[in-house]
This record gives C-alpha cells, sequence and structure tokens, in this order.
C-alpha cells in the first residue's frame, strides 16, 4: 500500500512539474479534482468529486462538470508511474481521474485530464 501511495505521489509530482509552464501561461486559477467519471460529452467531463484543491473544494461530494478544449492534454496512469498519452475517446464513464485547469468566470476548464489514478 505504501508503495502505490509513494507512487501515486511521484505521478502527481511529476504531472506538476510537466504542466507548470502551460498553467502559468493561461488567465485564472488553478483547480484540481480528484474522482470518478459520471458523464462524458464532446465538450465536457463530469466527475463525482472525492478530493479538490480548497478552489474546488465545496464540490466534494458532488459533481462538477469542467468543459474540454482542443488543447486538453490527456494520459491515462500506469501502475509503474508512467502515463500513456489518450484522447478524450479513450475515456469512458466509471474512470478515476484527476482533472487540472483553469476556473475562468466561473468556468471549469480542463488542461490536464489523467485517468485510472489511485482514488481515495
Amino acid at each position: 500500500m505504501k508503495k502505490r501511495l509513494m507512487v501515486a505521489v511521484i505521478l502527481i509530482l511529476a504531472l506538476l512539474v510537466a504542466i507548470t509552464p502551460a498553467l502559468a501561461a493561461s488567465p485564472g486559477k488553478i483547480f484540481t479534482v480528484l474522482g470518478t467519471i459520471t458523464a462524458l460529452d464532446n465538450g465536457s467531463i463530469t466527475v463525482a468529486v472525492v478530493d479538490a484543491n480548497k478552489l474546488a473544494s465545496s464540490y466534494i461530494g458532488d459533481e462538477l462538470t469542467v468543459n474540454v478544449t482542443g488543447s486538453t492534454q490527456y494520459y491515462q496512469y500506469v501502475a509503474d508511474g508512467t502515463n500513456l498519452t489518450i484522447t478524450l475517446e479513450d475515456i469512458e464513464v466509471g474512470n478515476t481521474v484527476n482533472v487540472r485547469g483553469r476556473l475562468v468566470s466561473d468556468i471549469f476548464t480542463a488542461q490536464v485530464v489523467t485517468i485510472d489514478v489511485i482514488c481515495p
């Protein structure tokens, strides 16, 4: 269990390092949510939120719909700590997910979506 937790922490830190430059260049405040996907369409992902940063913490225990765009990046977490690049079409209802993005004018927009993450 400790090994899986350590791998998850390393994965999250690696993602932060990889996406920080892209996030810094965008307007708005950074949000992060962790949960399970409950609905999908071409323009959004709905997440049953189990954990979130302060900006999205009011959605813990509720659902949050996050917009996705042509510039949203998609990854699948692999148990060895690596990430595979995927597309929106590879994502399914029921996947565990970590979504990072920007909140601008009360609109949550994903910049990075990672599925199959370890969820509490």
